[in-house]
């Protein structure tokens, strides 16, 4: 193999690790995002409890976007969080009957 053969190898061989690595990265990223959401929904879904949910859960959502955009940033609208709320409804059973355990993912992330 010529020498210039074995750079373009080496070369190629670098760029495949990096190229691995953002995909991993990428993936990773929406794991956490998704464990992240479902958490959140949760957190507000048991917060409401037995509440006036209507008037309550509004005035939930709208407190705590405020709040997550002081401390954290953009990202978590009231239809940001009210899509949380959804996505741990639809998916809380099928979520922990996979896992063959209550989820408790705050824990994770301590």
């Amino acid at each position: 193999m010529s020498e210039l053969q074995t750079a373009a190898k080496f070369f190629e061989n670098v760029a495949q690790i990096i190229e691995n690595a953002r995909s991993f990265v990428g993936r990773t990223t929406n794991i956490a995002m998704c464990i992240t959401y479902y958490e959140v929904g949760r957190m507000i879904v048991e917060e409401e409890g037995g509440k006036a949910r209507a008037e309550y859960g509004k005035g939930l959502l709208d407190e705590l976007s405020l709040f997550l955009k002081e401390r954290v940033g953009k990202g978590f609208s009231v239809s940001t969080l009210t899509n949380a709320r959804k996505f741990y409804r639809v998916y809380a059973s099928s979520i922990s009957q996979a896992m063959g355990l209550s989820l408790s993912w705050a824990a994770v992330w301590q």
